[in-house]
């Protein structure tokens, strides 16, 4: 259309903001003239195969799947194949300032450890130089939406402050059906708030979800939520379902002291009957959380029902109702 490349892709990151009409693309909606820094990550895309390196092709929709095909589109007018050849070369030499690991990913499903533990351990290796960060996305035990960072030296960080790091190899252990977890190569200074802090306001978003506040607004926070945990303390203590409710397997109580004291958190059945005492003696002040594998004191696993934890202190009682499926 008497246009040169150039007119639209500019240096040095080939966009140059400009609305390119639909007509003019053969498309159906109007398209802004994209950036060509990330051209080589899109190699190695195959849309015949089941299993990719690379998760997406060119052109918007990802739709062509090698860069020689997408200069055939009738849109260019090349005097022969060695100057497409060339251009597409070109295309593949833009710098984009960043590592050429960014964006890359693994999702471990249980069955493809051996095929993807070389890659993993390329990407942990790169966020252990600090030239990429690196999160762990997915799902744990009791199905309830995960996130990780990577920490050098320690391990991935959970998105639930009370939880310690958890290693490489158990991340991969649990991956299965149902629980994948999926490695992503990020920018490096971005891996917290993509990994477990969403909203960058200092709470992990696990714990904004156990105590219904929103992980991705920075102006919802655990100590505004309804029936929150006073996490920065206060006058009386507090407590909350941390866990999966309904649980079939096992299920989290946190709990928050303001002062050090005197404390039990005992379940009870329907009935009134103690089942099994989970804290009993002086505890610190501050955040806790103990887990209840719902068995009964004697380590039998308790029938399908409803059930309450009940939090006892010297200046107060508060409890929270269970629900066990079997």
């Amino acid at each position: 259309g008497g246009l040169d490349c150039v007119d639209c892709h500019s240096f040095p990151t080939g966009e140059n903001g400009t609305i390119i009409p639909a007509p003019l693309l053969q498309e159906d909606q109007d398209m802004v003239v994209p950036q060509l820094r990330n051209m080589y990550e899109k190699t190695r895309f195959d849309d015949t195969a089941s299993t990719n390196v690379r998760g997406f092709g060119y052109t918007h929709d990802g739709a062509i799947d090698d860069l020689f095909s997408f200069l055939d589109f009738p849109g260019f007018n090349f005097d022969s194949i060695s100057d497409q050849e060339d251009v597409a070369a070109f295309l593949l030499a833009f710098d984009g300032d960043v590592h050429a690991a960014l964006g890359a990913q693994w999702t471990m499903d249980g069955t493809n450890e051996a095929a993807g533990i070389d890659r993993v351990s390329t990407l942990v290796s790169l966020a252990d130089l600090s030239v990429v960060g690196l999160i762990a996305k997915g799902r744990d035990g009791n199905t309830d939406q995960r996130g990780w960072v990577y920490e050098s030296g320690a391990g991935f960080k959970p998105d639930r402050e009370l939880e310690g790091h958890v290693p490489l190899g158990t991340l991969m252990a649990n991956a299965a059906s149902g629980t994948e977890i999926t490695f992503t190569a990020v920018l490096k200074g971005n891996e917290h708030r993509l990994g477990i802090d969403q909203d960058g306001d200092g709470f992990p978003d696990q714990d904004e979800r156990d105590v219904g506040s929103d992980p991705g607004d920075p102006g919802s926070t655990p100590d505004q939520a309804v029936g929150a945990p006073l996490l920065s303390g206060g006058a009386r203590p507090a407590l909350w379902l941390a866990g999966a409710n309904p649980t079939r397997t096992a299920t989290r109580i946190g709990v928050q002291l303001a002062v050090a004291g005197a404390v039990r958190l005992d379940v009870f059945d329907l009935s009134g009957r103690r089942v099994r005492a989970l804290l009993q003696g002086n505890a610190a002040a501050g955040p806790s959380e103990h887990v209840w594998d719902l068995r009964d004191a004697r380590g039998r696993r308790v029938s399908s029902g409803v059930y309450f934890v009940r939090l006892s202190t010297r200046d107060a009682s508060i409890g929270e109702r269970i629900v066990v499926l079997r």
